[in-house]
């Protein structure tokens, strides 16, 4: 190939290669920021729960930093906040306590996280949605009536007969312990339901207020309130009705009044 050709050729790679490497250089090369939020999605009122975040891609993949700020969003955010309300590390990964508010009613943790190398930063908001409810709150006094503390004793909790948890507790000799469970679950179908809790290895030591290792409370569910729109719907449809019935009896006190010859 003669000199006078090749210098085209190597113009037009520079001018593919260099904005390649520039690119590179900034740091271009990467996957987009993600954020993942896990945790429960119903709490109760005034409950504390963990929430894990993980932040990935981004600048900080080449050997940065990645960090985090995080906000509670509500009708009503008195007396809930996020702990630690921000942060930063170099693996993305992230613990935080979010204390719930006061009333119920769904609430929004949002986090800003943002993935840094050098002076390049890439952010991404990621929103998790909350419902806040009134738990239902059972309580139970075990009884350790022996000679030896019990440590690790297991009380399982069932609802309507199906086990959704075990918890366990320590409970010196001689003592008592006031057990208690905030249940936050959903419940499908409204009207009475049967809580249970039920010591698993209590060493013949342990038993509940009642004498036994095992006790049950009845809770009610209430029916959803009627819709906002059904009275207006019930008013506009007997109004009509009673219109015609008064109508239809004036007409027939008219025609009974009238002289016979």
């Amino acid at each position: 190939m003669k000199a006078g050709a090749i210098l085209p050729v190597l113009m037009v790679l520079t001018s593919i290669l260099l904005p390649l490497s520039v690119c590179m250089a900034t740091g271009q090369g990467y996957e987009p920021v993600r954020v993942v939020i896990t945790g429960p999605d119903t709490v109760g009122v005034k409950e504390v729960r963990t929430y894990y975040i993980n932040v990935t891609g981004g600048p900080a993949t080449q050997g940065g930093n990645y960090s985090y700020k995080a906000v509670i969003k509500g009708e009503n955010t008195t007396g809930a906040y996020v702990t630690p309300a921000e942060g930063n590390n170099t693996v993305g990964q992230f613990v935080v306590n979010v204390t719930m508010p006061e009333k119920a009613q769904r609430l929004t943790l949002e986090v800003n996280a943002t993935s840094s190398y050098g002076a390049t930063n890439k952010s991404v908001v990621k929103e998790f949605a909350i419902e806040v409810v009134n738990p239902y709150t059972f309580k139970a006094i075990i009884k350790n009536s022996g000679n030896m503390d019990v440590y690790g004793c297991q009380i399982d909790v069932l609802i309507d007969g199906e086990k959704i948890t075990e918890l366990k507790v320590d409970i010196p000799k001689n003592s008592t312990y006031t057990f208690e469970y905030n249940y936050t679950g959903k419940i499908e179908q409204p009207g009475w339901h049967t809580a249970r809790f039920v010591i698993k290895n209590g060493y013949g030591m342990l038993q509940f207020e009642n004498g036994t290792d095992e006790i049950a409370f009845s809770f009610y569910k209430a029916p959803p309130p009627l819709p906002k729109w059904l009275p207006l719907a019930i008013a506009l449809i007997l109004i009509p009705v009673v219109s015609i019935i008064i109508l239809l009896l004036l007409g027939r006190r008219k025609k009974g009044s009238g002289k016979k010859w």
